[in-house]
């Protein structure tokens, strides 16, 4: 019997972000979720990345002498997230000062009941976009990703 190809991940999670109108944010949406896996637990700590813009990646740095420690990495840092997205993505990378927050969740500790602050429709057309992800980890990433971009997108 021949087997049938899988769509590759991030085809589908673009088609979906696209559906949305949000097809450009599929790489911030990757690198924001990612962040601890792709720059380490002891930079992910210090830091959080904001957005992208025209290549240029804003991160937040919680004290001063961490931005000045990783202004020498930035290339490395670069390479190691357009490495991770399999594209060239970031081409600089800016650090800002900012306070730490008091708790910021990680995608793994986010409430579920955020989802009830979803729109009855985003809600429907997120279960209609993962309803053909075989893979059952995938489908809860994939669904994750596309819940925080539907409240973002407010």
């Amino acid at each position: 019997m021949k087997r049938l190809s899988q769509p590759s991940i991030k085809k589908v999670v673009k088609e979906v972000l696209e559906s949305f109108g949000q097809g450009g944010r599929l790489t911030e949406l990757v690198i924001l979720s990612s962040w601890e896996e792709i720059v380490g637990s002891r930079i992910s700590s210090r830091s959080t990345p904001l957005y992208i813009k025209a290549g240029v990646l804003t991160v937040a740095v919680y004290n001063s002498v961490w931005m000045h420690q990783l202004s020498f990495l930035k290339s490395d840092m670069a390479g190691k997230i357009n490495d991770f997205i399999g594209e060239r993505t970031v081409s600089s990378i800016k650090f800002v000062l900012q306070k730490k927050p008091d708790w910021v969740p990680s995608p793994r500790e986010r409430p579920e009941h955020i989802e009830r602050d979803l729109a009855p429709e985003d809600e429907e057309l997120i279960e209609e976009a993962c309803r053909s992800i075989d893979d059952a980890e995938l489908r809860t990433v994939v669904r994750r990703l596309l819940i925080q971009q539907a409240l973002v997108g407010r």
